[in-house]
């Protein structure tokens, strides 16, 4: 499609193409054939006139930085249309034309369960999900999260300490870790076979808007998202909405004694949500860790949901 992962960076980078119109650009290439083409070829080929010579330097020699900058944190590059590129990215109404990543991230291994919830777990919160992610480990999944606070981190601690894979999926450049105090597990979840991935070169800061798009991602690269806890207006509501759109199972925990709730406000805010998510039948509950096992082994030998080729 395009010459290198330099072109797409460059393409990236050339003023007012931001994500939406970089991904309308390599529709078209797409539905023009598979030739390799420079970065002034396809120019000239979609016709993109407002883009001057001095527009295509200016790219090309800012994409040199961002390949250099990866080759020196030893992150790579997954541009759409490369055989690394995760082919389930596509379900989203708005998949990433470019995905960054550190460590081992293999799109094909599956099953792949987001376990997402709010950063302030009640203690059953956090025994839960670290349950659930321990018995998606052994069940040989990846456990998704956002490396947030709460339940991300306690979930994919769980996964490191299971010998099980995670992958971080986060709102900045892969030059660094926020939270702070969640890089000693950024850095054991690499260690240990996991993937830190981003959509944002490095040296990108994180923008309060990342943090939506990011969510839209974990949902994408899922089998499967497990909430575990989240208040009605939480972060991890959004991941769910991105996962119904892209036809993602949504699975919830609740506690058993609480089953017979009617009214959100008598619960604890953080499950409210996952308790509206139950009353109106949008999630389907995990009752147990031997359930979430049978669950797990299932979406592994499922049929995927049909890609929609990049083209919404």
């Amino acid at each position: 499609m395009v010459e290198t992962i330099r072109t797409v960076l460059a393409l990236s980078q050339l003023p007012r193409v931001g994500r939406v119109k970089l991904r309308q650009i390599l529709i078209r290439l797409t539905s023009s054939g598979n030739e390799e083409l420079s970065l002034p070829d396809i120019i000239t080929r979609l016709q993109l006139s407002e883009f001057s010579l001095a527009d295509l330097d200016s790219a090309l020699a800012r994409a040199d930085i961002v390949l250099d900058t990866c080759q020196s944190l030893g992150v790579s590059v997954h541009a759409f249309g490369s055989s690394s590129y995760p082919s389930q990215l596509n379900r989203l109404s708005e998949p990433p034309a470019l995905l960054f990543s550190i460590g081992q991230f293999d799109p094909n291994r599956k099953p792949r369960v987001a376990v997402i919830g709010t950063r302030k777990p009640t203690p059953w919160g956090t025994k839960t999900a670290k349950a659930c992610a321990a018995q998606i480990a052994d069940a040989g999944g990846v456990v998704v999260s956002g490396l947030a606070l709460g339940i991300d981190a306690v979930a994919q601690t769980a996964s490191v300490e299971h010998q099980g894979p995670t992958w971080a999926v986060l709102a900045h450049g892969l030059h660094t870790v926020s939270p702070s105090s969640n890089r000693e597990l950024a850095k054991q979840i690499v260690e240990h076979g996991g993937a830190l991935i981003s959509e944002y070169p490095p040296g990108e800061s994180a923008q309060r808007h990342y943090f939506v798009e990011r969510d839209r991602i974990q949902a994408g690269l899922a089998d499967a998202v497990l909430v575990i806890e989240s208040g009605i207006d939480g972060g991890a509501m959004h991941t769910v909405r991105f996962a119904q759109q892209a036809r993602v199972p949504v699975w919830v925990t609740f506690p058993n004694t609480k089953l017979n709730t009617t009214n959100a406000r008598d619960l604890p805010e953080p499950q409210q949500g996952t308790w509206e998510l139950l009353r109106a039948n949008t999630a389907t509950r995990v009752p147990s860790v031997k359930t979430l096992d049978k669950m797990v082994r299932e979406i592994a030998n499922a049929q995927p949901v049909p890609d929609t080729l990049f083209s919404r």
